[in-house]
């Protein structure tokens, strides 16, 4: 802020010195008789007013607040200047984040969808879901019950008088055996 001017100064100091109270001087306000939207616009508007009828005796002046020439002026330039980048950034963030929550609720309502159709599944379906989660079970069982056979079959070959000389054909010996025994189990 600006120091205040000389005489304002030396008034300030008369009156402290006189006992009374410093005070301010009451503002002066002008009334501004026209309305202008910026200063680059003051000689398009001056040129516009000269055309428009408000000087006849039998119309009423437009004042320039309801003006739509100076509406339009300076909604035109409010929509012509750019934002600044922090803003822009800012934009863009909540955008991403709109879009991620769209996205959210899109997966939790196909998440609802899935869950009414396993809700209203029919007897049929029951019973067919429960033979296939039979059936994985014993696939299951014998895939495991074949790994531990082989695994006691190649412990036996490595110790037995008649062990395969070769890791190669040792491991190609327990793989033809598992496979046999496999595909029994399975015929079963």
């Amino acid at each position: 802020m600006a120091p205040p001017p000389p005489s304002l100064k030396k008034r300030r100091l008369e009156e402290a010195m006189r006992g009374g109270k410093a005070s301010r001087p009451k503002k002066r306000f002008r009334k501004q008789r026209d309305y202008h939207s910026s200063s680059e616009s003051d000689d398009d508007l001056d040129h516009s007013n000269s055309h428009n009828p408000s000087t006849g005796a039998n119309s009423k002046p437009i004042s320039k607040r309801n003006d739509p020439s100076a509406f339009a002026t300076s909604m035109s330039r409010i929509l012509s200047s750019k934002l600044p980048a922090a803003r822009r950034d800012e934009d863009k963030r909540l955008e991403r984040k709109v879009r991620a929550a769209e996205k959210r609720e899109r997966l939790e309502r196909q998440k609802d969808k899935a869950r009414v159709v396993e809700a209203g599944a029919t007897a049929d379906e029951k019973r067919l879901r429960k033979t296939a989660q039979r059936g994985v079970v014993r696939l299951f069982n014998a895939v495991r019950a074949a790994q531990v056979r082989a695994a006691e079959q190649a412990k036996k070959d490595r110790q037995g008088t008649a062990a395969v000389v070769g890791l190669d054909k040792r491991e190609a010996r327990a793989r033809e055996m598992s496979r046999d025994a496999f595909l029994q189990k399975m015929m079963v």
